[in-house]
């Protein structure tokens, strides 16, 4: 099926196997490793657009550290930081850029890594 997105046409419907680049042209709905496909990303693992993930759960960098894979946030949430979006709740040791980064109770140190929030 031929649709426009308003710039040029592409195709739709694709069937399982297709190459992709986003979920929008697949049959199923799906896009990943830029093949159409049924499988659905879960929580953790790599990914490479939101559409990917399994649970509407989406996709970001897994931490802050350089080369960081991108992963279906078990989170379930996204922190913005410059032009990256990371998964929240990063657990103990993580390296972060804000503390939003970091899992509840815990802070972003100025050595960049999650760390217990000291109180006082």
């Amino acid at each position: 099926t031929a649709s426009f997105d308003g710039v040029r046409p592409y195709c739709s419907n694709m069937p399982l196997g297709s190459p992709c680049n986003s979920g929008s042209i697949c049959e199923s709905s799906t896009c990943i490793d830029r093949i159409c496909a049924t499988r659905e990303v879960p929580a953790g693992e790599e990914c490479n657009i939101s559409n990917d993930c399994a649970e509407e759960l989406p996709c970001g960098l897994q931490s802050a550290e350089v080369l960081s894979p991108s992963v279906c946030c078990p989170s379930g949430e996204l922190v913005e930081y410059g032009l990256d979006l990371f998964c929240s709740g990063m657990p103990i040791g993580s390296k972060c850029k804000s503390d939003s980064m970091c899992e509840r109770g815990l802070q972003c140190n100025i050595r960049q890594r999650c760390v217990e929030r000291r109180i006082g």
